[in-house]
């Protein structure tokens, strides 16, 4: 019965050992992620596509963003989740202030921009918004159906419906 136990007391200890190691080593990645993201001069997320979506006396639009990222972020995205490049999102729609991110993954992200649009003369008005890259394709969808595109610019340009 006490070999039993001692053999049971050395596969713990083992196990222990094992759990230790991998967890300084996963703390040692994540400690060097950030310094080698910083040293690099370029965004971590190159953005193909942004469609935007109005509705109709709402002050509010929905964003869906699309982007391919280097391997440094998807290796962070797999350690710490996608929520890691919410600030990379943020950063890219320099112009809206208010910003939520509602879901976000290895290729893609939603969010909703608050007052990115406003009413005026009985007219909707979509902001103008200034973007920290040129984006390839930029499409903005109107209420009452249709949409606008735009390729290669770095604004979403003022538009008024």
């Amino acid at each position: 019965m006490k070999k039993a136990e001692c053999d049971v007391r050395q596969l713990r200890n083992r196990i222990r050992r094992v759990i230790i190691a991998v967890l300084i080593t996963q703390i040692l990645i994540m400690a060097a992620l950030p310094a080698a993201a910083a040293d690099r001069s370029d965004t971590i997320l190159d953005v193909n596509l942004i469609e935007l979506t109005m509705y109709d006396g709402s002050t509010d639009v929905d964003v869906r963003m699309e982007y391919t990222t280097d391997s440094v972020a998807k290796f962070y995205m797999f350690l710490l989740g996608g929520r890691t490049v919410s600030p990379e999102i943020n950063d890219v729609l320099t112009g809206y202030t208010e910003l939520n991110i509602t879901e976000v993954n290895e290729r893609s992200a939603t969010l909703t921009a608050f007052n990115a649009s406003y009413q005026s003369d009985g007219e909707q008005v979509l902001e103008s918004c200034k973007l920290n890259q040129a984006v390839d394709i930029i499409k903005i969808n109107i209420p009452r159906g249709g949409y606008i595109r735009f390729r290669g610019f770095s604004t979403i340009p003022m538009i008024t419906l």
